[in-house]
């Protein structure tokens, strides 16, 4: 038997369907590329962030192992770039005294420790405890946008040159 095609009932896509098919799945791996493309680039971003933060972290630890063989952290703001390979990343490291007010209504006399302070006065005129806070941040961020690593720093009363961190 032979089979007989009339015009027009032939099977199969025409031209403007194969045409719109083609677009719809441009526009899909197109979108699909741009995700991706985001996605590694937060990527990137987060991953500089834990760099950062580990290098903090770091320099943090550097502070309390010198606090623990008793030398105490120079007050004031320092700030520096990280060597190679993490040059594109900035340091801020911040060391302020600290004093913990004795309650208004405390007749504790003398202060129950040196790291308390009456208000208004300075227990031995020295002080006893320091906060030191560091930020590791890239060029581009604001570093106070950034949460630093903080360590305290008590000044020990036995030996006038040591400092521990607890």
């Amino acid at each position: 038997m032979s089979r007989r095609y009339r015009a027009g009932s032939e099977v199969g896509f025409t031209l403007l369907e194969v045409m719109i098919a083609v677009f719809v799945l441009a526009t899909v791996v197109g979108g699909l590329v741009s995700m991706v493309q985001a996605n590694l680039q937060r990527l990137a971003e987060v991953r500089r962030e834990i760099a950062a933060a580990e290098l903090a972290r770091e320099r943090t630890l550097e502070i309390f192992q010198k606090g623990v063989a008793g030398e105490l952290p120079e007050l004031g703001t320092r700030e520096g770039r990280f060597p190679e390979p993490d040059d594109d990343l900035l340091w801020e490291q911040v060391v302020e005294p600290v004093a913990l007010p004795l309650p208004l209504d405390s007749d504790a006399s003398p202060a129950p420790s040196v790291l308390f302070e009456r208000p208004g006065s300075t227990a031995l005129g020295v002080p006893s405890l320091y906060r030191v806070a560091v930020r590791a941040f890239p060029e581009e961020v604001d570093p106070e946008s950034v949460d630093p690593f903080v360590v305290f720093v008590v000044k020990r009363f036995d030996d006038p040159n040591s400092g521990v961190i607890p």
